[in-house]
């Protein structure tokens, strides 16, 4: 096999994937000014630059020499899948978070590189715009290149209609984590089913050969490196805790304005935005954008700024002592910060049927995306729901499905869709509108395969042979944790500003420090421009609500606090007085 200099070997197979994007070298100018961040450093041949497992890995620019990037070794042996050469940086996705590495890097021959450490990497980010903005392409690409390959990641053994498989297939694809997905082979079936009678599947086969059995969704992650957890020694200025389009508006805005910004996210950035096909009435996408892709721009655009994730882990309690919020994380993992920005959005409502929980992730989806469609080619599918999620998905599957039952139970769209979802849904020969009606009963052995609705004007009830359902009937406030902390409705959503905020803006709740915006609060339109515009808009709250208290929170070194309180001594410092007797 021929390598070729600066490009893949085989990702570039993915149709999706850009060499030129992804091995774009920098200029001798770029390095020269680079050299103020980092220190050069020789390394003779076969030298381990990082390895895969690594967190927090250096930024390495090659000035002299060339080193070899591969995936890690296993039973296919060590696969290299690109070069790096003269003014190359080497690295991947992993130098803007704290996940581990996907791949192995070595020196060939004597190498001379340029290592610029973490801490001045975050500087080198906010201060170098166009390097920044390289960097942050190039290693955007070298993931999709590296989802490409064949033999990167782990494999995901399970039966194509068992529930936790497809669970743990969606939290792997949601976090841009290379996988390939296998049915048993008829060996391993057997195995499992004398294996005292329980199921070993589904099963995950590590890159080194380990398989691991009915992993759970968190201890997974702490497996493969996805997971990332919060410093505990310092304290954020700013806490965001969800990272769907609320929560990572705020994220970009907080860190691009200079303040220490974590995000808690306890599954994938992208919140219930994140599982819609295709969004096509945001703002700045003509030809629309499908949930998962805006979700995961938003992020690299936070990560650009420096902003810390933690992922995997769920916020299970909210206190506030001295003026400084501690946030609880599944686990008893403590994060601290001065003010917190609540936008934990809503997780999916249910229907009232018998057997449904049964059916879930195995015939009821609550999202439809490529990787659901997969189930629907050909087959009926039932849609639930009035809003333009339902909409969305209806339009999306109608291309892949033999046909789409559009369930709503009012007699129209007219009052919860937008206007060209329902013109589309009419005009389209593969999608019927069944109004006034709901699902009453859910049958199938191992999985769904059979549905009946009920119209409620004839009272007439239709059987369909229809094994995948994607309910979309909104969803309930994910506000659990705050209960006695803030003040909520009846429903659980936020209630915010007015009166009950502990000062007069629109997005105060009754805890001193504490915002929300999104889903999660009261009043709020359940839009995705309208949950990007929140988040956005509240971090002048938090700035003010900063500024307002910055005498009175302690102050990371370095953090928007320090430098506010900084010019404030310097002002009270420099007064008239004193400039007169300099004179």
């Amino acid at each position: 096999m021929t390598v070729r200099d600066e490009s893949p070997l085989k990702i570039a197979n993915d149709p999706e994937f850009r060499p030129d994007l992804a091995f774009t070298p920098l200029t001798e100018a770029m390095v020269e000014r680079l050299r103020t961040y980092g220190k050069e450093e020789s390394y003779p041949t076969d030298s381990p630059l990082f390895t895969h497992g690594d967190r927090g890995v250096d930024m390495f620019v090659i000035l002299q020499g060339e080193v070899d990037v591969s995936l890690p070794p296993s039973v296919a042996g060590c696969k290299t899948i690109w070069k790096h050469r003269r003014f190359a940086v080497a690295g991947e996705l992993n130098l803007l978070t704290t996940q581990a590495c996907l791949v192995d890097g070595k020196t060939v021959g004597d190498t001379t590189v340029l290592r610029i450490s973490r801490q001045e990497l975050q500087r080198l980010m906010r201060e170098e715009g166009d390097i920044a903005n390289l960097i942050t392409s190039a290693v955007i690409w070298r993931r999709i290149g590296i989802l490409g390959e064949e033999t990167a990641g782990v494999t995901l053994i399970g039966h194509s209609n068992d529930a936790a498989t497809r669970e743990l297939q969606r939290f792997l694809v949601r976090n841009s984590y290379p996988h390939r997905v296998a049915e048993p082979s008829s060996m391993e079936r057997a195995t499992s089913e004398v294996d005292a009678g329980l199921s070993r599947f589904p099963t995950v086969v590590l890159s080194d050969g380990r398989s691991w059995h009915k992993p759970t969704i968190s201890g997974l992650a702490d497996e493969l490196g996805i997971t990332e957890l919060p410093d505990p020694g310092r304290i954020y200025d700013v806490a965001i805790v969800g990272a769907g389009p609320s929560g990572l508006a705020a994220a970009v805005y907080a860190a691009s304005e200079g303040l220490c910004t974590i995000v808690i996210e306890g599954v994938a950035p992208g919140g219930q935005a994140g599982t819609s096909s295709k969004i096509e009435n945001y703002l700045g996408f003509p030809t629309g954008v499908s949930g998962l892709r805006l979700a995961s721009r938003a992020q690299l655009q936070a990560l650009k700024f420096g902003v810390s994730f933690a992922i995997s882990r769920e916020t299970v309690r909210s206190e506030e002592i001295d003026g400084i919020h501690q946030l609880t994380l599944a686990g008893g993992i403590p994060v601290r910060a001065r003010s917190v920005v609540v936008a934990s959005g809503a997780q999916y409502r249910t229907l009232s049927v018998e057997n449904y929980r049964r059916y879930e992730n195995c015939g009821i989806y609550y999202a439809a995306t490529a990787m659901e469609s997969v189930f629907c080619r050909d087959k009926e599918v039932v849609v639930v729901g009035g809003g333009n999620s339902a909409g969305q998905a209806a339009l999306f599957l109608s291309g892949i499905a033999k046909h789409v039952h559009h369930l709503v139970r009012t007699h129209s769209l007219a009052k919860t869709m937008s206007q060209y979802l329902i013109s589309r849904i009419e005009k389209s020969p593969n999608i019927t509108l069944h109004t006034r009606s709901e699902i009453v009963a859910l049958d199938g052995d191992l999985s769904l395969d059979q549905v009946k609705w009920v119209h409620h004007g004839t009272g007439v009830i239709t059987a369909a042979p229809v094994s995948n359902v994607f309910v979309m009937i909104g969803a309930e406030p994910n506000s659990g944790w705050l209960f006695g902390s803030v003040t909520l409705d009846k429903k659980g959503f936020i209630l915010t500003g007015g009166s009950v905020g502990f000062e007069n803006t629109p997005y105060a709740t009754s805890m001193r420090g504490m915002f929300a915006v999104g889903d999660v609060r009261a009043q709020s339109v359940k839009r995705v421009a309208s949950a990007v515009g929140e988040g956005s808009v509240v971090i002048s709250d938090v700035h003010r609500y900063l500024a307002d208290h910055r005498n009175s929170l302690a102050a990371e070194r370095n953090s928007a606090l320090a430098a506010l309180r900084s010019a404030n001594a310097a002002a009270a410092h420099d007064t008239p007085d004193r400039v007169e007797g300099r004179q």
